[in-house]
């Protein structure tokens, strides 16, 4: 029984370092990612704003030709 025990607990010992190493590794590989990831939020960021701008300007473009418009039309009349 002690040998079957003792065997036991090696398994155990090495899966778990096992699973320790690849953990480690991982992290490694997050932490190396860290930037670039860092760097896509902010670019995601910044689309947003282009995005929220370029709305702020078809709008403003909307409202100009409306104007243009009704002047035209007045003009003509």
């Amino acid at each position: 029984m002690n040998q079957a025990s003792s065997e036991r607990y090696m398994e155990l010992t090495t899966n778990t370092n096992d699973m320790t190493r690849k953990l480690i590794d991982v992290n490694n590989r997050f932490a190396s990612l860290s930037d670039a990831l860092k760097k896509i939020d902010q670019f995601d960021k910044d689309i947003e704003q282009l995005e929220k701008k370029a709305f702020e300007i078809e709008t403003l473009t909307k409202q100009l030709e409306n104007r243009y418009n009704k002047l035209e039309t007045e003009h003509n009349h």
